[in-house]
């Protein structure tokens, strides 16, 4: 969606979340959400969130290493194909996060900094993430 919406609005990640073209399929989509009378799950500091939150729990052997990644940060994955999910968390364990998140921001920024090799909406997204071992 973010490559059509920009490609009619002619516009660059950096600037469609003010073009009447996003804000008018932002709405709807909204609208729709609304009408369904199920509201978004999104981890927000509202307390009705708590209701819809899910646990579960899973064994882990001795040093097993976790993950945990918001969306900008898979997008190394997810999006932008750099790596596989095995190699992120294999130079995650080696060098640590920050080159990963410096990896990211090169894509936005010199690589595809018009969004028309990884359309997206944000110049740059969050790219938080957490590298535990349990």
């Amino acid at each position: 969606m973010a490559a059509e919406l920009m490609r009619q609005a002619g516009s660059r990640p950096t600037a469609i979340l003010d073009e009447p073209i996003f804000l008018a399929w932002l709405g709807e989509r909204r609208e729709r959400q609304r009408r369904s009378g199920i509201p978004a799950a999104i981890l927000s500091f509202n307390p009705d969130a708590a209701d819809r939150l899910r646990h579960e729990t899973a064994p882990c052997e001795n040093d097993t290493a976790i993950l945990l990644a918001s969306d900008g940060f898979s997008a190394l994955v997810d999006l932008y194909g750099a790596m596989d999910a095995r190699a992120v968390m294999e130079a995650a364990l080696i060098s640590g996060l920050e080159p990963l998140v410096k990896l990211a921001r090169k894509i936005e920024t010199e690589q595809d900094p018009d969004g028309r090799l990884y359309p997206r909406f944000k110049a740059s997204d969050d790219t938080t993430a957490i590298l535990l071992r349990a």
